[in-house]
């Protein structure tokens, strides 16, 4: 009772006391992607921000949380309309390319060093250089050295439980010891997790070695344009016509058919649910990493501890990309403001953290201050906390370490990323290449209309490959009217270029 007295203290002087929009000043639109956000509690984050920075950037920030699956349609379709909005964020899910191809981003070339001089100092050169398509830059990325393997987020619990060894793990096929010991042993848990979007899917380009590049994809799917990077080759090729996508998708199939994920896909929503209260047993991804996974295990797998289970043998791929960071719509009355804020998220450790966890006392409390590591305040979860982005990501870069911890794994990441990437990674030959796809933007429109139709399906084992009606041999087919190889030739006369010009 005590506890929850204090909360609502606390709660109650947070409201009284925190100042609302500045009057006079206009209003700056951020369209981000959060976990939980509640209206109340994103006006509380917002006033708070508003009040310590509102005047300084000459303009009130206004926040408009999106959910994982929203943010996907949402943000392209304010940038393609020119809509109301002024920030907005680049992550996988919205990727820079794609975005970019909207034509609703606006550059920043002339704008930084002008009006954002701290911001446009943080980064070297070649980070600048990387955030460039066809010679200007379009998003301030948010970068943090990271590395990124196929591989499995599952229970340590469940694991254990089956003796299962996820470091001996070389191929997508030694895990099925795994899966068929949860369908033998756990009746009503499916051991793959899948979703009727993206999920669901072992197609991921780095686990062959693969690296994408000019964004061909389906909306909801990974990269069908790619160059060997582990081999070092930069010839542009398109995934579906290789025998590694072939025995992917036939491998998919053979899981579908074994029951290893649902028949009918569940919503983005449901999935979270079936996997909470462990339903859903594992998550095959391409991004298996070093951070510690103590804040998701919390978050999304109903407190669960969630191993890194990284794939042996499949090294990371360096090159800088704007993979997550934040851009500004072409459309926007106040770009300089929109400017000025984001170089506070990403320089003032105040807005960085309320943008990021929300507010002492009603979001989160101490639990080493000396270490900058927090916790949600008594009585909280992330299913009640009211505001929990669940992306920190997005407003910030970890050169300047700003950011608070959710753990003290966290604090070790960044050792464990250097240490990674001196082992097991190999560079890009086009590491620093950006493409521009403006000229063939009809071609892959076409394109990620068909691979959306008979790529998504195969990938996810939907669909028998061998289908003669809407099999791999028929998606070869469309991808070939739709244009694919028009796309091809474009980017590799783009890098060819690229490597002439920077003597690769």
């Amino acid at each position: 009772m005590k506890n929850l007295l204090a909360v609502l203290i606390i709660i109650t002087f947070a409201v009284a006391s925190f100042a609302q929009s500045v009057a006079g000043l206009p209003t700056i639109k951020f369209y981000f992607v959060a976990t939980n956000a509640t209206p109340d509690d994103v006006t509380l984050v917002q006033d708070k921000i508003n009040s310590l920075v509102a005047k300084k950037v000459g303009a009130n920030i206004e926040l408009h949380p999106l959910s994982f699956s929203e943010i996907t349609t949402k943000i392209p379709l304010l940038l393609k309309t020119g809509d109301d909005a002024d920030i907005v964020t680049v992550s996988q899910f919205d990727p820079y390319i794609s975005l970019y191809q909207t034509g609703g981003l606006l550059a920043l070339d002339d704008l930084l060093p002008k009006v954002a001089s701290n911001l446009y100092k943080l980064y070297d050169p070649i980070i600048w250089n990387a955030a460039k398509i066809k010679g200007r830059i379009y998003a301030v990325p948010s970068y943090s050295p990271s590395v990124s393997y196929p591989g499995i987020w599952t229970s340590k619990a469940r694991l254990d439980k089956y003796k299962f060894d996820w470091s001996k793990v070389k191929k997508w096929e030694d895990y099925e010891p795994y899966f068929d010991a949860i369908l033998a042993n756990e009746p009503g848990v499916t051991p793959i997790l899948s979703t009727d979007e993206y999920w669901g899917r072992i197609w991921f380009p780095n686990y062959y070695g693969f690296e994408g590049v000019g964004g061909v994809k389906s909306p909801k799917g990974q990269d069908l344009a790619v160059v060997d990077a582990v081999k070092g080759k930069s010839d542009v090729f398109a995934a579906p016509f290789t025998r590694e996508y072939e025995a992917n998708v036939t491998l998919m199939r053979k899981w579908f058919n074994k029951g290893y994920v649902k028949k009918n896909p569940p919503t983005e929503m449901e999935m979270n649910n079936l996997r909470s209260t462990g339903k859903m047993a594992a998550f095959l991804i391409p991004f298996a990493g070093e951070w510690d996974t103590t804040g998701m295990g919390q978050a999304e797998w109903g407190g669960a501890v969630i191993p890194q289970g990284k794939m042996a043998g499949h090294p990371t791929i360096r090159n800088i990309s704007v993979g997550t960071g934040l851009a500004i719509n072409k459309a926007s009355k106040n770009p300089e403001q929109a400017l000025k804020f984001i170089q506070e998220s990403y320089t003032n450790s105040d807005v960085q953290n309320l943008l990021a966890w929300g507010i002492e006392g009603v979001h989160w409390q101490w639990k080493d201050k000396s270490k900058k590591i927090i916790a949600f305040v008594d009585g909280k979860t992330v299913e009640n906390t009211g505001y929990y982005p669940n992306a920190s990501d997005q407003f910030r870069t970890t050169i300047n370490k700003l950011s608070y911890y959710r753990s003290e794994g966290d604090l070790l990441t960044d050792q464990r990323v250097a240490d990674s990437i001196k082992s097991n990674s190999v560079v890009s030959p086009i590491f620093g290449f950006v493409p521009d796809m403006a000229s063939v933007k009809t071609a892959m429109a076409n394109v990620a209309n068909v691979a959306a139709q008979y790529g998504d399906p195969l990938e996810k084992g939907l669909v028998d490959p061998q289908d003669p009606k809407i099999g791999l041999a028929v998606f070869r087919a469309k991808l070939k009217e739709a244009g694919i190889d028009t796309i091809l030739a474009e980017l590799q006369k783009q890098i060819n270029a690229w490597k002439a010009e920077n003597k690769k």
